[in-house]
């Protein structure tokens, strides 16, 4: 398949509504937020989650968007040269995420251990 095919093929085929809609994510932060409301007097409770998750859903969202807007049409140009620095602050990016969720620390509890339907025990896939 010729460069001219795939940027067609890329170019008709419609777009995915969110990124983030795989995951839930707006669920995911309003889940948290009952969480901490009813259990609120439990040390265990995963504290300041909800508030977490909705700045990271803002965060990811504004990123996603500059994503899809400059280094993916990039990409798809061709334009290797000059890719190296926003790969690079995108995986900055995905990183900080990660360092964010690690520090918010809490017991796995039934009501507010949150996994995709057929995975077992383990780290949360966010």
């Amino acid at each position: 398949m010729s460069k001219t095919s795939v940027r067609r093929t890329v170019g008709t085929t419609k777009p995915v509504p969110s990124h983030l809609s795989w995951f839930m994510a707006d669920q995911l932060a309003s889940m948290a937020e009952r969480v901490e409301d009813v259990h609120f007097c439990e040390v265990s409770v995963p504290e300041g989650l909800s508030v977490l998750l909705q700045r990271m859903i803002g965060e990811m969202e504004v990123r996603i968007k500059k994503e899809d807007l400059i280094l993916f049409p990039t990409i798809r140009r061709g334009g290797i040269l000059g890719i190296k620095q926003p790969i690079t602050v995108m995986r900055a990016n995905h990183a900080g995420h990660l360092r964010q969720l690690l520090a918010v620390r809490f017991e796995g509890r039934r009501a507010w251990s949150c996994r995709p339907i057929g995975q077992s025990r383990g780290k949360p896939d966010l």
